[in-house]
């Protein structure tokens, strides 16, 4: 049909755009989801029409809504469950099956209040004690209506935060930064630089890989729309810090008091690290409300493979 050619044609645009990738299920992803506003000011110097904006606009702020809904309810503990308990869940279609992970439990729904949750579990005829067990496994990890900047203090000269109370905007687990664009925003509207903190205490040199599972060659973007340069300061220990220039990946070892200034546009990596070990990295400017947009994995140029180059590192920290 018509409109089946011009959906046809509207897709093989955005993954010319790189806007959406084909994944090998035979579906598309978007490669990042930022606010639709940002999203769709991307959209337009990729030479999208209002027309086209149009047709993509409620997809796109329906997947983003259905990934920001899973991550922040879907999955938790099972904070104490019973394994009959837990079943019971499944069978009424409360919980997914879950026979892989037997520490998690994965909702079918994103709930939006506890009175919502007990009325479906009175509906099931789980009453009671059982239902009290339940509502406070539930409430013990859902974050919906909470604070997850870990936010404590705030005048106009200081801000105290506690690390316990902070948690991942992405993966709804306990986070590395300090601070970020998500957690304050300056009243002047200057840019807000985002502080992680990571920490390990290894005798021989070990992928960071293997501590941080995150970590992967990438780049942040550097041009008039947006900009990000990195600072990483190793407090204790030392590091292996892939960089590339020109086409090829070199090891720069960072030791104890050491601080490596990463430009935009500059692909690299903490490749190993050694010691008892602690790494400052601060993002200028912090950019997290605009999601992953400000990071792009890459691969390593040809004939260079990931274990190669830890190999590399690992006779760099041993020296």
């Amino acid at each position: 049909s018509k409109n089946a050619k011009k959906n046809k044609e509207l897709t093989t645009k955005l993954i010319e755009s790189k806007e959406i990738f084909e994944q090998n299920d035979g579906y598309v992803k978007f490669q990042n989801y930022p606010t639709w506003d940002y999203k769709k000011g991307i959209l337009t110097e990729k030479g999208f029409s209002e027309k086209e904006l149009k047709l993509i606009e409620p997809i796109y702020k329906q997947v983003r809504q259905t990934k920001l809904d899973a991550k922040l309810a879907l999955r938790s503990n099972r904070n104490g469950l019973s394994d009959k308990t837990i079943h019971k869940l499944e069978d009424n279609e409360i919980l997914f099956k879950n026979k892989k992970d037997s520490e998690r439990i994965y909702w079918k729904r994103n709930f939006e209040s506890e009175k919502e949750l007990r009325k479906l579990l009175k509906e099931k005829g789980i009453k009671g004690k059982e239902q009290n067990l339940v509502i406070k496994a539930w409430n013990t990890d859902n974050k919906i209506g909470y604070d997850l900047t870990g936010l404590k203090f705030i005048n106009d000269d200081i801000a105290v935060y506690s690390l316990d109370d902070k948690i991942n905007n992405w993966s709804q687990e306990k986070s590395c930064w300090l601070t970020n664009s998500t957690a304050l925003s300056n009243k002047n509207d200057t840019p807000t630089i985002g502080t992680s903190i990571v920490q390990a205490n290894r005798k021989k040199p070990t992928p960071m890989s293997k501590i941080r599972n995150g970590e992967h060659l990438h780049t942040h973007p550097g041009n008039k729309n947006k900009s990000q340069t990195e600072i990483y300061l190793i407090t204790s220990g030392s590091a292996a810090l892939t960089v590339v220039r020109n086409g090829k990946p070199q090891i720069k070892v960072l030791k104890e008091g050491e601080l490596a200034i990463i430009p935009p546009n500059t692909p690299h990596c903490v490749n190993s690290v050694m010691g008892e070990y602690e790494q400052v990295v601060s993002q200028i400017p912090s950019a997290f409300q605009y999601g992953l947009i400000f990071k792009e994995n890459m691969d390593l140029p040809k004939g260079y493979t990931e274990k190669q180059m830890e190999e590399m590192a690992k006779e760099e920290l041993l020296k």
